[in-house]
């Protein structure tokens, strides 16, 4: 099958040429835009990819940070109680009553004598 008819002037044989060239020029083109297309998606994924890797490890120490904090929490508390309960067995200790106020009068801790002298 051929695209040009031989019988044609050569005049009407370069116009049908110039018309099958552009449109060829057209499809590479067309083609080019679109494979730019895809190449500049796919640079894109890349760079959402480093990105959310990225956020993803700062939020991993985010956690470990926050693990280790609750961690030294729980230690401080758990001293703290020992602490109060030791204050409370000395203070129980104690042959007469005994408190200890806050500054504006408020009671804060006292043995059993005192509140059975009150």
């Amino acid at each position: 099958m051929s695209l040009i008819n031989p019988a044609d002037s050569l005049e009407r044989q370069n116009e049908k040429l110039l018309q099958i060239t552009q449109s060829l020029m057209r499809r590479v083109e067309q083609k080019n835009e679109q494979s730019g297309f895809a190449y500049q998606q796919f640079e894109r994924a890349a760079l959402l990819e480093t990105e959310v890797r990225e956020r993803t490890q700062d939020l991993e120490r985010a956690l470990d940070l926050l693990q280790d904090s609750n961690t030294r929490l729980e230690v401080a508390n758990s001293e703290t109680e020992k602490a109060r309960s030791n204050l409370t067995e000395a203070i129980e200790t104690i042959n007469e009553g005994f408190a200890l106020f806050e500054q504006d009068e408020g009671l804060v801790l006292s043995n059993s004598r005192f509140l059975s002298v009150t």
